[in-house]
């Protein structure tokens, strides 16, 4: 073997040193002469003693004094795997050296999914081997020695190692969300292993953990193999596998094998012993259809005694033997019996416009030559870095000039030019190489396309948006793609249709998208949009999620029906069909019955929202009182739910006798619910003698495991209606029932069980049920025994072999570990969430301001904080309702917001509101009478004192002479401890009122909201404690055309004065609105500022005061205000100003770090950024500079930036104020650009 290709590798005796011997000479650093030993037992198999020596041989950890270099060596002594044409023996025994030298555990971590505990250690290291891609000192890579090894040396050499062929396919295909690939023959390995035989495939699969094995079949579809009748038998096995996500991923696969031979296997599975291997049979015998299936079904169903199988059989059954209606071309029927038109569109056409000039290209220069600083700039202090000896940086090549005016000349020609549709050159072999698209300009030019993009014509626009990207799905991503902002703006606003889109991507020869972690693409015409969005996982992240996609969704109905059970149970693809379908103007009458047997589906995501889409569906209530007697609870319980939310009153009788046989729990309590909810008498169900029976029932029956914590020796005693006590297992078997029930909302059950109690014992009850489980929740330990903790760790880190840790101190490591370990919780109330529907009748001012608190301080815990939202609608008192409605409008969380505005949106329709008039109608008085003052009874006398609220908004006391007092007299009597409680609440409520009405009359002034003038009397005017608030309001009286009759300001004494102290004249007014510097002329400000300083008003928020900001006709089409760029000064000082001018921190982006903080205007629907040089999470009080402040549309996040004079006026002008306060906490800074994070 000395000759020939080896001499290449190892040198011949008169050569200088090749590649190869370079490489293992690091061997020698380690022992003399082990570098020659080595080669000889790799190139003739002699001295495998080597081995031996080469392990002893390897320094620790602690002796590597230059890790980068010694890490960079490794890398290329690996890479020579690749160069061993022909001779896989060799290979293997290099293999089993270099794992020698390098060990062999260390390259098989979490991480490397692909390595599997059956693949041999020699196995993995060479596959691991084969991926590695060496660079040289200054980061060029370095290609492999000729002779190349094979696809079939590398076979060869796996089986010399132990391993088989399935190995590598546990390698490539992936069950995460990396690939293993690497190049072999000049072609992917991938693409190899797809013609290796299926049993490989079967022991790849069968090795892998059932989680693991479902993501790996969903890539095989891809591959030959699925379709291969040997692959077969392992699907029929897997289909009836314990994994919900094997089989369903199973019965994808079976969908490339032959119908007649999956028939063949299935039929037989409805003889099965087991109940899920006939639902599976089931499930793929419906699916498929033919004859045979159906005829096996339909035989089955005789015979059939579980209930889920029985009503699968009977759907698809049915189904079959409905007949098929006439195809509709260009329309769908609807449930109510009307035709739908599917809009037509026509295909996009270009136009000679050039739309950018001079001035453009003067912009493109100036970004070019600030780009060229900032590299020279980060290349210096690299340098500095890498010279001061850093060993983690290499050494970088110093920036080249910038392109300067002919790059730019070339991009705005591109932009000028009519859009040639050509296919686009995608590298997929890799994820996130979109970077190699022709159409891609320099990232540095991002932020001017953003804005240049509005004046591109239709198609250029979708032609640009499409070239710079990977696939369709990315180009719809803005936040990836500048152009792709605008192109959303076009769809949502109708000038472009999703479908033009479509046809210049299948133009382009671009996929739809891929599954993230999948190697499966999918076609970009509207089946393939429509399949992707199908199999996403998240919701909205599909171009079929938007709805101006439903022309889309119309055209292929049966392919987003078969998304649904029971023909697929996978719960993702189910939700996304249930959004499809709701995206529709009206709901398909061919999707209501796959919809409905959705609809009492036993996972209540699924049914809930399928029952949504039946709502006002006719004819459906009769096979809703049928679902009654099914045998299985949860659907019981679903139909009884539902029946009573369609308001179906005529299925009283048929609930009540299910009730006389029903014996289960959760399904009782929801026919009782319905009963009570359709008007019917529940009264049998809930007399103490029932009641106690039940609960003993209960107690016996169901588990509270996880109310281990709750101390129910602290709670206070229930008693009955008639003052007698209630027995401990009353309320115990209810928390046992409401923590199976699993709903924070509760079940009406409950208020009817709390009915027969005395309501002072239930309040009492149900304030120390929510106090224990909020403290039990958001308990922390101690600050110190943290810290103490911390400094063990860090002292253990500190000790350890890992180099990392070695340049910082023990304080530093504390520092970096402990705010890490006080943010965390080590109690969940999640799982007892359940329990909280025993809350809903808590004293209302004591639960409001806890959850406030709780949301407050604890808000990221999302999960919990959607739990009370739900306590807080069921409650449903005016307290309950502000903080549900401040919740609405100023919650951070953004899928807690969504939900709390979906309680209001629904407390309002029950009650016939409109969502202002249930904020304004449900603002609570604290037991203050109109007049101001609330009597208070004090003493066994019962002597009269009173509390009034002042024009200061503070509650001043009074005792019976009338004169003020600082607090009442001590008594332990019942009346003075009930005056006390009220005294205590009313001051609560007047703080929490003034705090959430100022800020909503602020938003009601930005959103220019109108009052109508009895709404406005009765319901701000009207109140005792928002008529002190209004005093401090500039009023404008409207007339019913809009116009200006007057403006006013009530007083205390009930008056409504003009600027000049006169009577204001309303009896022309229709409608009230607040004033402010956009909607008054300078003549008449200056008249109220006079006034408010007259009448020592103080303000109560700026309204008048700030000047009004401008815009020229320049300016309007600006998308920035950037007067305050450069501004510096310190993340703290920053944080603070944002904070007191209304703005939050933005999303924390990868890093760690943040660069936004946003201002909503949510009447106004307008979303307000301050963007700056950025800060991390944790913040530390760096340098930070002001960006610009940009506004967005709200309510949907694929948007590009606002043009200045497309914002409302006082937005604009409020956000730009904003803007010029938070920047005088600093100064200008020249060189702000080399400071901070920029």
């Amino acid at each position: 073997m000395a000759g020939g290709v080896f001499s290449r590798i190892f040198g011949g005796a008169n050569d200088g040193k090749e590649p190869f011997e370079q490489a293992l000479g690091i061997f020698d650093r380690w022992q003399k002469g082990l570098s020659k030993r080595t080669m000889k037992y790799v190139r003739d198999g002699d001295d495998r003693p080597v081995l031996a020596a080469l392990s002893a041989a390897r320094p620790a950890p602690k002796q590597q004094i230059d890790w980068v270099r010694e890490r960079s060596e490794q890398y290329i002594v690996f890479s020579f795997v690749k160069s061993f044409g022909g001779h896989p023996e060799a290979l293997s025994r290099y293999v089993e050296a270099v794992s020698a030298a390098f060990g062999v555990k260390p390259y098989r971590s979490n991480y490397n999914t692909e390595l599997t505990d059956d693949m041999p250690d020699l196995v993995a290291n060479l596959l691991q081997f084969m991926r590695t891609m060496p660079h040289t000192a200054d980061n060029r890579p370095i290609p492999p020695v000729e002779p190349l090894t094979t696809f079939e040396d590398l076979l060869r050499a796996i089986e010399i190692l132990g391993g088989t062929p399935a190995d590598i396919i546990t390698n490539v295909v992936p069950c995460g969300y990396s690939r293993a690939e690497f190049s072999v023959d000049g072609k992917p390995v991938s693409e190899h292993i797809r013609d290796i035989a299926a049993e490989h495939f079967v022991v790849s699969l069968t090795r892998r953990k059932a989680t693991d094995r479902a993501k790996v079949m969903k890539q095989l579809a891809a591959y030959p193999v699925a379709g291969d009748p040997a692959f077969l038998d392992f699907l029929m096995e897997s289909a009836t596998a314990g994994s919900a996500q094997v089989r369903a991923a199973t019965h994808r696969l079976l969908e490339f094998q032959s119908n007649d031979e999956v028939v063949v296997r299935a039929i037989p599975m409805l003889d099965a012993r087991a109940a899920g291997t006939r639902a599976s049979a089931v499930q793929i015998l419906g699916y498929i259809g033919s004859k045979p299936a159906l005829d096996a079904m339909r035989a089955r169903a005789e015979v059939e005694k579980s209930q889920d199988v029985l009503t699968a059989i009977n759907h698809f059954v049915g189904a079959s033997a409905e007949p098929a209606s006439d195809a509709l071309e260009g329309q769908y029927l609807a449930a109510d019996d009307t035709l739908v038109d599917i809009p037509s569109y026509e295909p996009l056409a270009e136009t000679d416009e050039a739309p950018f000039g001079q001035s453009d290209l003067e912009e493109l220069i100036v970004l070019d030559e600030k780009e060229h600083e900032r590299e020279v700039a980060r290349y210096e202090k690299h340098l500095e870095l890498y010279n001061a000896g850093d060993k983690w940086l290499r050494k970088r090549p110093k920036p080249t000039r910038p392109h300067k005016e002919s790059y730019a000349k070339r991009f705005l020609e591109t932009l000028n030019t009519p859009a040639k549709i050509e296919p686009a050159v995608v590298d997929r072999s890799r994820r996130g190489a979109s970077h190699r698209l022709a159409d891609r300009h320099p990232y540095h030019f991002d932020p001017w396309v953003r804005k240049a993009a509005s004046r591109l014509p239709d198609l250029r626009l979708v032609a640009l948006t499409l070239g710079s990207s990977r696939d369709v799905r990315s180009a719809m991503a803005h936040f990836y793609n500048p152009y792709s902002a605008e192109l959303n703006n076009r769809i949502l606003d109708g000038t472009i249709d999703i479908r033009q889109v479509l046809d210049v991507a299948r133009q382009k020869r671009l996929s739809a998208g891929d599954i993230y972690g999948s190697t499966e693409y999918f076609a970009s015409d509207q089946a393939g949009v429509l399949a992707l969005e199908l199999n996403e996982r998240y919701s909205g992240s599909g171009v079929a999620s938007l709805p101006q996609s439903w022309p889309i969704t119309a055209a292929h109905l049966d392919m987003v029906i078969d998304a649904l059970p029971p023909r697929t149970l996978e719960a993702h693809r189910n939700v996304r069909a249930l959004e499809l379908l709701g995206h529709l103007p009206k709901l398909p009458k061919s999707a209501i019955d796959t919809v409905l047997y959705t609809a009492l589906d036993d996972r209540l995501r699924i049914s809930e929202r399928a029952q949504q889409l039946l709502l006002n569906v006719d004819g459906i209530d009769a096979r809703l009182i049928a679902a009654l007697t099914d045998k299985r609870q949860a659907v019981r319980a679903r139909a009884a739910r539902f029946l009573a939310d369609r308001g179906h009153k005529d299925a009283v009788p048929a609930l009540i006798k299910r009730l006389k046989t029903e014996k289960s729990e959760s399904a009782k309590a929801d026919l009782i619910s319905a009963v009570s909810r359709l008007g019917g008498d529940t009264t049998p169900y809930l007399g103490k003698a029932a009641l106690m029976k039940e609960a003993e029932a209960l107690a016996k029956k169901l588990p509270n495991a996880k109310l281990d914590w709750l101390e129910m020796a602290t709670a206070p005693a229930l008693k009955w209606a008639d003052g007698k006590p209630v027995d401990p297992v009353v309320p115990d078997a209810w928390l046992r029932l409401a923590l199976k029930l699993k709903s924070p909302g509760g079940s009406p059950l409950f208020g009817l069980y709390f009915d027969q109690l005395d309501p002072a014992s239930v309040t009492a009850f149900c304030d120390w049920l929510l106090t224990s489980w909020i403290s039990y929740d958001s308990w922390k330990p101690a600050t110190d025994v943290l810290r103490e903790q911390a400094y063990k760790d860090a002292k253990q880190r500190k000790a350890s072999r890992h180099g990392w840790y070695q340049k910082y101190t023990v304080d530093e490591i504390v520092a970096m570990f402990l705010p890490g370990m006080l943010s965390k919780y080590p109690n969940s109330g999640t799982d007892a969430k359940g329990i909280l529907a025993l809350t809903h009748r808590a004293t209302p001012d004591k639960a409001t301001v806890a959850i406030a608190s709780y949301l407050k301080a604890h808000g990221k815990r999302v999960s919990q904080a959607k739990c009370l939202v739900e306590v807080l609608t069921a409650m449903g008192k005016p307290e309950a309702l502000q903080v549900l409605v401040a919740t609405a409008t100023r919650f951070k969380q953004r899928t807690v917001r969504e939900l709390a505005e979906a309680c209001v949106a629904q407390v309002a329709e029950e009650r016939g509101w409109s969502e202002d008039e249930l904020a304004d109608r449900s603002i609570p008085t604290g037991g203050i009478e109109e007049d101001g003052v609330m009597l208070l009874e004090v003493g066994e006398e019962a002597k009269s004192y009173s509390a009034r609220l002042a024009s200061d908004l503070t509650v001043k006391l009074f005792n019976p002479d009338g004169k003020e007092v600082k607090a009442l007299p001590a008594g332990k009597d019942d009346n003075t401890k009930e005056a006390k409680k009220l005294l205590s609440g009313a001051k609560k409520t007047v703080k929490t009122v003034v705090g959430q009405q100022a800020a909503r009359l602020y938003d009601a002034m930005i959103g220019t909201r109108k009052w109508p003038i009895a709404d406005w009397e009765a319901d701000l005017a009207g109140h005792p404690i928002m008529v002190r608030l209004i005093e401090r309001v500039i009023w404008r009286g409207l007339k019913e055309d809009g116009s200006v009759a007057v403006l006013f300001r009530p007083t205390p004494e009930g008056d409504r004065l003009t600027a000049d102290g006169d009577d204001a004249d309303l009896s022309a007014v229709a409608y009230v609105d607040i004033a402010h510097t956009a909607t008054v002329d300078e003549e008449t400000r200056q008249a109220w500022l006079s006034h408010l300083e007259d009448f020592e008003v103080t303000p109560l928020f700026p309204q008048i005061s700030r000047p009004m900001r401008v815009l020229d006709e320049k300016e309007a089409k600006l998308t920035a205000i950037e007067d305050r760029k450069g501004w510096l000064t310190e993340a703290f000082k920053l944080r603070s100003a944002t904070s007191k001018a209304g703005f939050e921190r933005g999303p924390v982006e990868d890093g760690a770090g943040f660069y936004l903080y946003v201002k909503e205007f949510r009447n106004a629907g307008v979303r307000a950024e301050l963007q700056f040089t950025g800060s991390y999470v944790p913040e530390e009080n760096i340098p930070v500079a002001i960006i610009d402040l940009q506004f967005f549309k709200m309510g949907n996040r694929r948007t590009t930036a606002m043009e200045l004079g497309d914002v409302p006026a006082m937005v604009l002008s409020e956000a730009w104020n904003d803007l010029h306060e938070i920047a005088s906490v600093g100064a200008f800074d020249s060189d702000w650009e080399k400071k901070g994070l920029y």
